[in-house]
């Protein structure tokens, strides 16, 4: 039985997600890696397809130039190619994105699963997911636009303002990028608990959002510090690799399969380095959601439950 986080001592709460990262780190790794890996492919695979159709774009804007044509006749002339450009930068992202999400539903049914001294296969993680597919895609794609919404918006509102304000200035549309990060890291706190009250109350989606609304209000400093730590870690865990070869000496002689090596200790640090959020937001959820449970039987014992 997992013992409940304490809200008084941020680190000690955070010291039991860790300690309970190590303890099951064969189980969580089981899930968290192989969703690394297909993350990282998805978005390498949308990077080519986009670089590809890059490639052929500006060779024939180039040509078009240098041929008499107007910078707008360019760009209005392949309207097409920079729509298919945009596309499959985000599609490769919204990969990654669904497998992280398949993975955090994972995570936190084998957390669940923990607390009552069962410990689940990996397989066995993934049941509630498969149970309910579509829901679990809907609510995903919902958050997805959300994320997209919140960042692109805000960055693609910069440049129209600067069309439209003369000597405006021209860090504007990083600014309020900036804006658009921070609204989006206070919406995906705000709906964190969405993907585990899905798949482990079987609600709908609908019911998944409003519910989680409610449950992380008073805990959403939490969770938003959970998720900041990640892309931190996240960060890191990528780069070190590759950070600790650029501080070698330049003579030094690397096998041709270094950088193999480098990506496999980039990606599976990645993939570890989301292990403490995912474990430590479903870990909030249980503990919310067993207190709201606790406060609900009060009342009704009251005679004053919700209907």
């Amino acid at each position: 039985m997992t013992d409940t986080l304490d809200s008084s001592r941020p680190i000690g709460w955070y010291s039991r997600i860790l300690t309970l990262c190590r303890s099951e780190m064969r189980l969580y790794s089981g899930i968290v890696l192989p969703a690394a890996a297909f993350s990282y492919i998805g978005v390498i695979a949308g990077y080519k397809v986009s670089r590809t159709i890059s490639q052929h774009l500006v060779s024939e804007g180039r040509r078009e130039i240098l041929g008499g044509k107007s910078l707008e006749y360019v760009y209005g002339h392949h309207l097409g190619e920079v729509a298919a450009v945009a596309s499959s930068r985000l599609g490769g992202f919204l990969v990654s994105w669904l497998v992280l999400c398949f993975a955090f539903a994972a995570i936190a049914n084998a957390t669940r699963e923990l607390r009552t001294g069962y410990k689940p296969a990996v397989e066995e993680s993934y049941a509630p997911v498969r149970e309910r597919p579509l829901a679990f895609l809907k609510a995903s794609l919902i958050l997805f636009v959300i994320v997209v919404c919140s960042l692109g918006g805000t960055w693609i509102g910069g440049i129209l303002l600067m069309d439209a304000v003369p000597n405006s200035e021209p860090l504007l549309p990083y600014l309020l990028g900036g804006i658009g990060a921070l609204l989006g890291l206070w919406l995906v706190g705000r709906f964190a608990f969405v993907v585990p009250i899905l798949v482990l109350e079987q609600r709908d989606v609908f019911s998944a959002f409003q519910k989680s609304e409610i449950l992380t209000e008073p805990v959403r400093g939490k969770v938003i510090l959970l998720i900041l730590e990640s892309e931190i870690a996240t960060y890191i865990a990528a780069m070190t690799p590759y950070w600790i070869v650029a501080a070698a000496p330049g003579d030094l002689p690397w096998p041709s399969w270094t950088g193999w090596i480098l990506l496999v200790l980039s990606v599976a640090g990645t993939g570890l380095a989301q292990l403490p959020m995912m474990v430590g937001i479903s870990e909030i959820y249980l503990d919310s959601s067993e207190a709201a449970a606790i406060e609900v039987e009060k009342l009704s014992r009251a005679g004053l439950a919700p209907e």
